[in-house]
């Protein structure tokens, strides 16, 4: 993505246009925090954002006039474009799909900014059916993860308010975010968080990764990160009765988990695993089925549930 088209001189103008706009700060249940337009902390001069003048006395409208200035921008247009086919589909949006790019971007410009529309387009195109195979994939990053997981396993916020810390112990100093470098509003620079796969990759940060996978299910290892990240979800339990074969138990949990089946070789990998050399249509013995919350691991750490 090239250089942006701002100065910082548009910066100051465009927040001049926005002074003024706050919120209710009244002891007020009902209202407090609803915006509100102060007058009295408006500049009322005339400005000047992108080549538009703005002028003098124009009070709230000022505002609303930046916003009409940036939607109409033919950066914009280009900037949420990139963002959007990096976000689904590659890091290099501009060098693996240039025209993918294009298409996008006119969807906007076509629809006048509907987002849906620019979903649309990536969707439906042949880059995004290509996207792991062809350009690598897109790495879920920590906190998408996180989320997840908790939704796949069908996780409600009593489950999650169980940990011991409370949610702190998720997203705290101790937890997984941390430990995975992704705690929310802990990145210095304006920019936010990176959204390319290499940021995510690092040895500690995949290590912390799958001991999040291990945990959730109540095997996760002692000591730097808790062994039950929920209390009292059991894969073995949650689960239907008449699931007693190998490869009954193995592709609920990718169902589950995944809504798709796995290659087969994978799929043999999970059966090899749980029935430690079986096959899959072994009934599963009671020693067999303690190694269910490992198998459903598995599946949370592989590359089918990693990368989206």
């Amino acid at each position: 993505m090239d250089g942006y088209p701002y100065t910082e001189e548009d910066v100051k103008e465009v927040a001049r246009c926005f002074t003024g706009w706050s919120w209710d700060r009244r002891n007020d249940q009902v209202t407090w925090g609803e915006y509100e337009f102060q007058a009295g902390q408006h500049d009322n001069g005339g400005k000047q954002v992108l080549g538009n003048f703005i002028p003098a006395a124009g009070g709230e409208s000022d505002g609303h006039q930046v916003i009409d200035i940036l939607i109409h921008h033919e950066a914009t247009a280009k900037y949420i474009a990139y963002k959007m086919v990096r976000r689904f589909v590659t890091d290099d949006p501009v060098g693996e799909v240039p025209e993918l790019l294009s298409n996008v971007e006119q969807a906007y410009v076509n629809s006048d900014g509907d987002i849906k529309q620019m979903v649309r387009t990536i969707l439906h195109s042949r880059e995004f059916a290509n996207s792991f195979a062809g350009y690598g994939g897109r790495l879920s990053r920590p906190m998408d993860l996180i989320a997840r997981t908790v939704r796949t396993l069908g996780l409600q916020p009593g489950d999650v308010s169980s940990i011991q810390g409370g949610m702190n112990n998720i997203v705290g100093g101790r937890g997984f975010l941390s430990a995975m470098g992704h705690l929310p509003f802990y990145w210095s620079t304006p920019d936010g968080y990176p959204d390319v796969k290499e940021a995510w990759t690092a040895s500690a940060t995949m290590l912390a990764r799958w001991n999040l996978g291990l945990s959730a299910v109540g095997v996760g290892a002692d000591g730097g990160v808790q062994r039950h990240l929920v209390q009292g979800f059991e894969p073995t339990r949650d689960m239907p009765a008449e699931h007693t074969s190998a490869g009954a138990v193995v592709d609920y949990w990718t169902e589950r988990i995944l809504h798709r089946p796995v290659l087969d070789a994978d799929r043999q990998i999970l059966i090899d695993y749980l029935t430690a050399g079986g096959t899959e249509f072994d009934t599963l013995t009671a020693s067999q089925r303690e190694r269910i919350p490992e198998t459903v691991a598995l599946i949370l750490d592989s590359p089918y549930f990693q990368w989206r």
